[in-house]
């Protein structure tokens, strides 16, 4: 921490923690919200018709191992931001 606190002031990191957790979680409601639009297409037909039509959906495996692989680090940043806030207000 004393690495950190040479190069920033205190609030200033503090804030930076706080705008990558507001990142992050915007970044995994995106992907959730992917995930549900795709279960909840009709199933595909034959590639006729335009660009948009022929695109190839994101498999499930892939959007589940972001939604994880975001979700953890969620989880840990918004655990120290929440326990600082905690002790500070």
């Amino acid at each position: 921490m004393d690495a950190i606190s040479d190069f920033m002031q205190g609030q200033t990191f503090w804030r930076g923690l706080l705008f990558l957790h507001f990142v992050m979680a915007v970044t995994l409601l995106a992907a959730v919200t992917l995930q549900a639009v795709t279960v909840l297409m009709p199933e595909r037909q034959a590639a006729v018709g335009n660009f948009i039509e022929r695109v190839r959906p994101v498999p499930a495996s892939t959007v589940a191992a972001a939604i994880i692989i975001l979700y953890v680090p969620q989880f840990l940043l918004g655990s120290v931001n929440y326990i600082k806030y905690r002790t500070y207000v």
